[in-house]
């Protein structure tokens, strides 16, 4: 929403500006990433984020009452920055490696990434109220969602609790490659994922296996 302040000045009309309302708010959620990457959540306030954002705290609050607001919108933030790279990956790729691909989208692979898992373990320590829950439980369905779609595209059918199993199997994978990089490498959290992946299809044979292509193989 394009927003335009009109003021007259000795009779003269001067338009500032003009501010651009989301763009604003997405600029103030990135400095909550920045300031969440560097200083943890305690290192959170309005303050903090007024700075690195560059403007007056006061500024801000207009946007952005509370600290957990922020958290809320940078979560938000998080996940369109998840569903924007899950909805770019290339069409041309089997199902199996679409599927490995999703799931790594949530994982730390990458400095973006990390940040985006840092926000969200914030979120889930921090946001209460029932507004702020509501972000945070559209974040779980989100999550959940693409468990059940994994194990449905891997297996062919829906298979009681591997859903909640991979969620479970994603999420811990995130905790510690924020807690241990050096061991949670990229390259062993992809590794980690396709081993799942692999195992969750020897225990429940789809009765149409993926193929190479995409496509799963005909009887």
């Amino acid at each position: 929403r394009l927003v335009f302040s009109v003021r007259t000045y000795g009779g003269r009309v001067w338009m500032p500006k003009r501010v651009d309302h989301e763009e604003k708010r997405d600029a103030i959620g990135r400095a909550v990433w920045a300031v969440l990457d560097e200083d943890g959540l305690m290192g959170l306030s309005i303050r903090s984020v007024a700075s690195r954002a560059g403007m007056p705290a006061s500024t801000l609050q207009y946007f952005f009452a509370t600290r957990e607001d922020l958290i809320s919108h940078a979560l938000q933030l998080a996940i369109k920055e998840q569903q924007d790279r899950i909805d770019a990956e290339a069409p041309g790729d089997s199902l199996a490696k679409q599927v490995e691909d999703a799931l790594c989208s949530v994982l730390p692979l990458d400095d973006a990434q990390r940040v985006e898992a840092q926000v969200w373990f914030s979120a889930l320590a921090s946001l209460r109220g029932a507004t702020h829950r509501k972000v945070l439980d559209d974040a779980e369905a989100g999550l959940d969602h693409l468990a059940r779609w994994a194990v449905e595209v891997v297996v062919g059918r829906d298979v009681s609790g591997e859903a909640v199993r991979l969620r479970a199997f994603i999420d811990g994978l995130a905790l510690n490659a924020l807690s241990r990089p050096g061991v949670f490498t990229p390259s062993a959290l992809r590794g980690h994922v396709r081993s799942y992946l692999q195992d969750l299809g020897a225990r429940h044979p789809a009765v149409t296996p993926l193929g190479s292509t995409g496509e799963r193989d005909s009887a």
